[in-house]
């Protein structure tokens, strides 16, 4: 479908950028839709939002997952596009293959972070294996972001999850030989939980965060590490820091909701200007 564009009536200008995230609802509000909304205000973007599934669920099981119409998913993203044409997009939670091909046609010419999400914290199964191939052949065109976690990328490179991390790594690097698309590795689902890797088709970035101990709970982390990349593109970092202020911002908040804290629920650390630097990159070298 065609997505018109509209000038901003009466010389409107948005003061901060704005920012639209296709993705699910979280009932529970630790997640999804509202995780990311969060996170771009954190940020100081303007948050825009639509909505490919209504999720009942709260951080310990989903209870049903009830899929947006076709019709509403491209309503949304109409409506959208027609009054603030964003020009950086977050997905998320992507439930049929109908709405994965509308989300990648309304992406083509977007900065897009892409959250594979493949199943809940909870342990809910969301993406069909059927999805796979389409998704890797409608999204490793662009200039897009992919930001699995450990199980979401050997989902998507069709490897056992017993694969060892460098072999995954490597895989991946290959992948992006002649792409420009990056992937950026959310190492919570690995042993070492407070490494990621930024991983492109010239270089593999590690970064690094002092480990948090008693962590209350890790709902969301994932969707806000994706969106908070997101949310640093559009204020003009480039991919590098924006990756490292995206992490940074997931470590204060992991650390503002440890079990120490008595926290019951998710919530936002502050705004990312005023919280302390506590992540490092470097080149990384495999051997692989």
């Amino acid at each position: 479908m065609e997505f018109l564009k509209q000038e901003l009536p009466g010389n409107i200008r948005l003061e901060t950028p704005a920012c639209l995230s296709i993705a699910g609802s979280d009932s529970g509000g630790e997640a999804g839709i509202q995780a990311d909304l969060q996170t771009f205000n954190d940020f100081d973007c303007h948050g825009l939002n639509a909505i490919t599934a209504n999720t009942a669920q709260n951080r310990h099981k989903v209870i049903s997952l009830n899929p947006s119409s076709n019709q509403a998913l491209q309503d949304q993203i109409a409506a959208v596009e027609s009054f603030f044409s964003p020009k950086f997009v977050k997905t998320g939670l992507i439930s049929s293959l109908e709405q994965l091909q509308i989300i990648a046609s309304y992406t083509q010419e977007k900065k897009t972070v892409i959250d594979p999400v493949l199943k809940a914290s909870s342990g809910k199964s969301f993406l069909s294996n059927e999805l796979r191939e389409k998704f890797l052949q409608l999204f490793l065109k662009a200039e897009n972001t992919i930001t699995p976690n450990f199980d979401e990328l050997c989902w998507l490179l069709n490897e056992p999850t017993n694969t060892n991390l460098p072999d995954i790594i490597s895989k991946a690097h290959r992948l992006l030989k002649d792409s420009k698309v990056s992937i950026f590795l959310k190492g919570g689902h690995t042993e070492d939980k407070n490494t990621d890797f930024l991983i492109t088709n010239k270089h593999i970035i590690k970064y690094n965060s002092p480990l948090i101990h008693n962590i209350g709970s890790s709902h969301g982390t994932g969707c806000r590490i994706s969106s908070g990349i997101c949310a640093a593109l559009a204020k003009g970092y480039n991919l590098i820091d924006a990756c490292q202020l995206a992490k940074n911002y997931v470590y204060h908040t992991l650390a503002t909701n440890n079990l120490s804290n008595q926290q019951f629920v998710m919530h936002s650390p502050g705004k990312v200007s005023g919280l302390d630097m506590k992540v490092t990159y470097q080149e990384f070298k495999n051997d692989r």
